[in-house]
Parts: C-alpha cells; structure tokens; sequence
C-alpha cells in the first residue's frame, strides 16, 4: 500500500495509507536508509492498524532517529527551540515538535464509518479479546477456589479434610493450565485467520 508520513514522534509515527486510514509504525518497521521526514511519500505492508516493511519513496533528509526534523517550509527559530508545553508543542506550519509527545489524532467520520462496516462484516474480530478476558476470569477463580479448598482442608476437620487438599491442589494447577491450553487453541484460529488476511492485503497491494 502506498502512504504519506504524517507525523513523527522520536522512534515511533502515523502514515495516511491510500485507504484513507491512518497507520501505526516504529523504528523497526522503517526500511529506508536515512530517517522518515513529515509528508514523506512511501510504501508499506499492513497489518491491522501497524504499518510494516516502509519503504520510502522520495529521499529523506540525511538525520538520524531522535533527531528534529522542521516540518514543510519550517525555518528553526528560538521560540521553536523552546522546550515542549501542551500549548507550545506544535511547530510553525502546524507540525509537532519533534520529540514533543503526541496526540493521537481524532478519528474522522470516514475512519469511524469504516470501523463499523469492518466490525459488521466480521473483518474485525472481538473473540480474541474476549477469550483473553474470559482467560483471566478462569484464572482468577482457580486461584481464589482452588486456594479456599486447600485452605479449608488444611485447617479444617472430618473426614473429607484430604479429599478437599487434593482438589484444592488440582484446581490451583490444572485449572490454569487446562484454561490456557484451551483459550490459544480458539486464538490460533483467529491468528490463522489475521495472516491469511494480511497475506491478501500485500497480494492487493
């Protein structure tokens, strides 16, 4: 996919991909021998909202990551030297200050109306996130169950007091482990699936 860079943040950035949506990458995503400038045009292999493998298309300044970079014809004065406050963070010509921190920008109408249709055709998928908190759920009531009955049976009398040890003690291991087996047997198949839909998309592009 083809892109401009809209901002940059020390080792980390946003591309406007041609789709219209906005990307996220890093220093280990960049593949160009000088370091990114604002309004770059490059290309890029995409991966949810991660941009991979970008590439640039026109030659960038000769800076290193870290560096500040002027936005377009941005001349540096004292007043942009100053140190970065949430009202002075953005250079002349709109751009922020490099090493400033960031505001992720607002989600437009577009990218919104975009999220849902993504979300209603089933390319956006929320079974992971809620395997991973159901996940943690099992967790928490193996160790305070698990942990009641080994308890109980300790401290406690009769009969079944070793019955409640050793379910006690089975609950506080298998349980998680038996839970975790079977929640990255479910999210393996929506890897599989995240995969095969970046493999489309590079084939696309």
């Amino acid at each position: 996919m083809q892109g401009s860079i809209l901002y940059i943040d020390q080792k980390q950035g946003f591309i406007q991909g041609s789709d219209q949506n906005r990307y996220f990458f890093t220093e280990a995503d960049w593949r160009g021998t000088n370091a990114p400038v604002m309004g770059q045009t490059v290309t890029f292999q995409t991966e949810g909202q991660n941009a991979r493998d970008v590439q640039p298309q026109v030659a960038a300044a000769t800076v290193s990551w870290g560096q500040s970079q002027p936005g377009p014809a941005f001349q540096p004065t004292t007043e942009s030297r100053q140190p970065f406050t949430p009202t002075s963070g953005m250079m002349p010509g709109g751009n922020p200050a490099f090493g400033s921190t960031l505001s992720v920008p607002v989600p437009s109408k577009q990218e919104t109306s975009l999220f849902f249709q993504s979300f209603l055709t089933f390319d956006k998928m929320i079974a992971p996130t809620l395997i991973t908190i159901w996940y943690y759920i099992v967790l928490a009531v193996c160790v305070l169950g698990g942990g009641w009955a080994f308890l109980s049976g300790v401290f406690g009398d009769g009969y079944d007091k070793w019955i409640k040890v050793s379910s006690g003690l089975g609950i506080l291991i298998f349980g998680p482990i038996l839970a975790r087996l079977w929640a990255e047997f479910i999210i393996v198949i929506f890897k599989i699936h995240t995969r095969l839909k970046s493999v489309d998309e590079k084939t696309k592009a």
